[in-house]
């Protein structure tokens, strides 16, 4: 099934004329709770991609015409709702308002539109062409299949939640630090071991959440249903898939015209993954600036229904050459050694300030484990991530993981 966009007839201007600066505005309200935010930027001149986030900016949604819910500024130009239990409810109408600086903006009214359930997750590996270049690499794609429903909404946009497991090689679930001993001149002429026992540090867990804007659509097509589209993809280029690997893709319901509004917007991006990472001129959205009819504004609000699945992917799900492309991206462990005289009256100021600029100069080594070999005290080196998987991630398993590799 394809589904093709670039052939639609968007309802929005497009120009040119652009001033040096305008507002950029994304935002939405959730039906998923802690998941409705707005997000303000001062766009700058025809596709560069500088933007100033918006602070202090009044921003707040109206329920009903009746009710308002203040966001407040998390971080620098994202807002959210000051009520952290509020969630959207399909049977209100909301709006959102803005006063920034001297002016004072709003968007139409909108309502939410049900979500399709996702029935199941299926990923593919094909190859991938980086935007602008004919350099080729080897992606892993996540593809939705939903269930078919007349009754949901037709206009789907996604963002997902990735985990992935880390493993240090070289652990031995401590943490060494070594505390140098100088004399009054600046000598160093012995060394403390100060070591912290019985740590978790072989496994941990890595997050990261990507706003993506991709949308989708079942305009056209007879049935309300998406079959085996994708909408995230991974390059297998990096150590991610290594060990066992988790998507939660989030698909999010939107109207007609958030639909083509983004759409547009990742046309003339060149990553498609952010509202602001390319503005390709003047496209107007649904917020306008009420004291000031010429003010031009960029943006979409939308009120969306959720629905999240997730899939888990191991290194043997992979075929056998794609196994060997994550693999040759595995991080190197070298262990290096360092003796130092431990006998009474020995001169350990050589070995000592070898180890101490080494650990300074090694381009990230630490003591990963001490061995005590005869008259010598012997310091075991390598990268930090190999001796201590919490450097990547948190040792802390997600409730939701199950075993650690399986």
């Amino acid at each position: 099934m394809i589904i093709i966009v670039s052939s639609c007839v968007y309802p929005f201007d497009l120009s040119d004329d652009i001033p040096e600066k305008m507002l950029v505005v994304e935002g939405y309200v959730s039906t998923r709770l802690k998941d409705s935010e707005i997000r303000l930027s001062y766009s700058n001149k025809f596709k560069t991609r500088l933007f100033e986030m918006v602070s202090q900016a009044q921003v707040g949604v109206l329920e009903n015409g009746t009710i308002f819910h203040d966001f407040v500024e998390e971080s620098l130009g994202r807002y959210i709702p000051s009520d952290t239990n509020f969630v959207a409810n399909h049977s209100s109408t909301y709006k959102l308002h803005l006063v920034v600086g001297n002016n004072t903006y709003e968007s139409a009214e909108v309502k939410i539109n049900k979500c399709a359930q996702i029935e199941r997750l299926d990923f593919q590996t094909n190859d991938k062409y980086i935007a602008g270049d004919k350099t080729q690499y080897r992606a892993l794609e996540v593809l939705v299949t939903n269930v078919e429903d007349p009754d949901v909404s037709r206009y789907h946009r996604y963002s997902v939640d990735e985990t992935w497991l880390v493993t240090s090689k070289d652990t031995f679930d401590q943490k060494i630090h070594p505390e140098f001993v100088y004399n009054n001149l600046g000598v160093i002429i012995d060394i403390n071991w100060n070591i912290e026992s019985n740590l978790q540090t072989t496994y941990c867990w890595v997050n990261s959440s990507s706003r993506s804007v991709r949308p989708t659509s079942t305009e056209g097509l007879i049935r309300n249903q998406l079959v085996r589209i994708p909408v995230f993809g991974t390059s297998l280029e990096n150590i991610k898939l290594l060990y066992k690997y988790s998507a939660l893709i989030k698909q999010y319901s939107i109207p007609k015209d958030a639909y083509y509004f983004l759409s547009m917007m990742n046309q003339f991006s060149e990553n498609d993954v952010s509202l602001y990472d390319t503005q390709p001129g003047f496209v107007s959205g649904n917020i306008r600036c009420l004291n000031d009819e010429k003010e031009q504004v960029i943006g979409v609000f939308y009120a969306s229904d959720v629905f999240e699945k997730r899939i888990f992917i191991r290194i043997d799900d992979l075929s056998p050459a794609d196994r060997q492309i994550v693999r040759r991206n595995e991080l190197a462990c070298p262990i290096e050694t360092i003796g130092i005289p431990a006998w009474e009256g020995a001169n350990k100021t050589p070995s000592l300030t070898f180890l101490r600029d080494t650990l300074i100069y090694g381009r990230g080594y630490t003591v990963a484990n001490l061995l005590f070999e005869g008259d010598y005290d012997v310091a075991q080196m390598s990268y930090e991530y190999c001796s201590d998987c919490r450097v990547m991630g948190t040792n802390i398993r997600p409730d939701f993981w199950g075993d650690i590799f399986n």
